[in-house]
Parts: structure tokens; sequence; C-alpha cells
């Protein structure tokens, strides 16, 4: 959406405004950006002679065209960017079950690698900040109080159930004093621990740094899932 509106509003402005200005000022070389008070004046002149460009071209679209484009546009499971996404994932999906990955040093030393975090139903350690956590949880974090809280979607919340879920028991000082940044490496930790015995990942090289994520075994745990999906979509330059 944000590359429709720069290439059909914002660039045509700029350069009509430009031809504008050059044209009340002869003598005067087109200037290198628009801005300032001619701007605002320019601009309002634009956005009228836009909108009625596009009354006139939607009154040319039957209704049904209409609701097609728009839905190519702004539906999130049909516009173009969904279907190519969807397409990517299937195949991306199909060279890991096929093994067709090529492998990093420090994975060739552990013998195997992880799948990505999507097909695990994992979370990310790297999403568990203060940032995403929830509004009380940062201001009792700030007044070094503790906040047993229940709110779904707060990692802050979900890091002490799932320490908690792994028998990791904090003390009140704890509690209040650790950062988010330290109760996540025990996690890590705990989560490195089961893959290094229980799972017969121990070789050699692999350690806290090749464990990026963790399946949630709580209900606030789960719950970060929306957070981790709107995450990897940002950082893949995904609009929705």
């Amino acid at each position: 959406m944000r590359a429709i509106i720069l290439s059909t509003i914002i660039r045509p402005f700029h350069m009509w405004a430009k031809k504008e200005i050059v044209k009340r000022n002869p003598d005067k070389k087109a200037p290198r950006r628009v801005e300032g008070q001619v701007r605002g004046e320019l601009l309002i002149k634009f956005i009228e002679r836009f909108s009625r460009k596009l009354a006139k071209a939607k009154r040319a679209l039957s209704l049904k065209r209409y609701e097609q484009l728009k839905n190519k546009l702004m539906d999130r499971t049909k516009k173009t960017s969904a279907r190519y996404r969807n397409e990517r994932s299937i195949e991306f999906k199909a060279c890991l079950e096929n093994n067709m990955r090529k492998m990093t040093k420090s994975e060739e030393a552990a013998g195997r690698y992880d799948k990505v975090v999507l097909t695990e139903g994992g979370i990310s350690f790297k999403l568990l900040t203060m940032v995403s956590s929830c509004k009380t949880c940062n201001t009792n974090w700030k007044r070094k109080k503790y906040h047993h809280c229940q709110n779904y979607g707060c990692c802050l919340a979900a890091v002490h159930a799932e320490l908690k879920h792994r028998k990791i028991d904090l003390s009140k000082q704890q509690l209040c004093g650790l950062s988010i940044a330290e109760k996540r490496k025990l996690l890590r930790k705990a989560v490195t621990s089961v893959k290094m015995v229980d799972q017969g990942q121990g070789q050699q090289g692999f350690d806290n740094n090749d464990v990026k994520y963790f399946v949630p075994q709580t209900e606030l745990g789960k719950s970060l899932h929306e957070k981790q999906k709107e995450m990897m979509e940002k950082e893949k330059g995904v609009n929705t």
C-alpha cells in the first residue's frame, strides 16, 4: 500500500509541483525539494485534481471489478503479496522436509540443524523484550516492583510462566531485580540443556547461542504466536 501511495500520489505531486513553481518564477531553477508554505498550497490543488481523476476512474468500473481491485490491494488473504508469501512458504517447507538447505559451520559441528521457528510453533528469543510486554509490567519494572501478570501477549508474563513451568524458581529479589534479558538468558539455558541432554545435541560446538527459539509450554507462552508472526512479517518487509 505504501508503494502505491508513493507511485500514484507523492512522486507525481513533486514532479507537478516543481513545474508549477517554475511557472511562477521562470527566472529560477526548479527547487530540489518542494517545502514550506507553497508545498501545502500546491498539495491541496494536486489532491483536488487527483480526486476528480479517481472519481472518474471509479465511475468507469463496474461494482464487481471495483471490489476485485480493492480486495487485491487490501484484503490480507487475497492481495498479491499474500499469494507470493504463501507460495514461498510452501516452497521453503518443502525444502526443509527434503533437507535441501545449506548448513552453517556451527550447524555442521552440532551434526544437525533446527527447523525454522514457524514450522516448529516456536517463539524467537529476540521477541522477549520489555517493548513487547504490557504497560503494567513496564510500569512496575521501572519502579523495581514485581507484578504477577497474567495478560495474554505480554512477553514478561510469558517468560515468568515458562521459567516456572521448567522448575526455575526465582526469588522475589530476582523477580524484581533481574532484567528481562537476564531472565531470557535463564530460559535459553534451560532450553539448551534439554536439547543437549534429552535430544542428544550435546556435540562439540553446540551452545546457548545456537538456540534461537523455544517451543512454549504454557498458555501465556503460546499467546505470543501472533506477535511472533507480526515480527517475522516486519523483518521480511511484508506490508500488512
